[in-house]
């Protein structure tokens, strides 16, 4: 993370330069590094990488089940990468995140709220269960 973007660049452009690994990478798999949009995204990514994984790493430690449990009861889930692969068929392939979407582009807002609403009711449920039941679990210890 502190090394400067400039030496990143040159060791990127030793490494997958004509002269280094990215000849071999190029007569395998056809992809040139130099001077193309392959090499901007490869630049990025090793200069944002460190601080990616930092970020992550630090979210990880400080998050905790019970916000992921709610997360996942409320819907969080890979949404776009369902809709783009299984589209969203009603009552085929249809999920309740996307079913919220749905009935709120089309203008069905009352079904759209009652879904919201019930999702609500579940993730508030949880959470009082979880809290009772790890609150139970701190005080024997």
């Amino acid at each position: 993370m502190s090394l400067p973007h400039l030496v990143s660049g040159i060791a990127l452009l030793l490494l997958f330069g004509r002269m280094g690994l990215g000849d071999f990478i190029y007569k395998i798999l056809k992809l040139d590094f130099v001077f193309t949009k392959q090499g901007i995204v490869l630049a990025q990514v090793f200069v944002n990488l460190p601080l990616t994984i930092k970020i992550l790493h630090t979210s990880l430690n400080e998050s905790n089940e019970k916000m992921v449990f709610v997360a996942r009861t409320l819907g969080c889930s890979e949404f776009g990468a369902v809709a783009m692969i299984a589209d969203s068929t009603c009552m085929k392939t249809e999920i309740v995140p996307t079913s919220i979407y749905l009935n709120m582009s089309t203008g069905d807002i009352d079904i759209a709220i009652g879904i919201a609403v019930i999702l609500i009711f579940i993730s508030l449920t949880c959470l009082m269960f979880f809290e009772i039941f790890f609150n139970r679990e701190v005080d024997k210890n």
